[in-house]
């Protein structure tokens, strides 16, 4: 499986396949969750995931930047995690 395209809709950050099916979402209210450590919950969570790239990775978290600039990840830590991803 390959996420073809990320969008915002009905509260929620959806992710589709290549075939235009919707497979992964995430509630639009917890996509700023941080773990103990101040990582981004969602890409920590998605780095495990064998259909998440790199470039995945850097599309949720250009998502989470446009949609919360304030939040209080720590993207220097958060940041690894998606270089590290295949």
């Amino acid at each position: 499986m390959e996420v073809a395209e990320i969008k915002l809709e009905d509260g929620s950050l959806v992710f589709y396949d290549e075939n235009g099916e919707d497979f992964y979402s995430i509630r639009h209210d917890l996509l700023a969750d941080k773990m103990s450590d101040g990582d981004s919950e969602w890409i920590n969570q998605l780095s495990e995931k064998s259909w998440a790239t790199k470039a995945t990775l850097q599309q949720v978290a250009d998502i989470i930047n446009q949609e919360f600039p304030d939040n209080d990840i720590n993207w220097i830590t958060t940041n690894r995690i998606i270089a590290t991803q295949q």
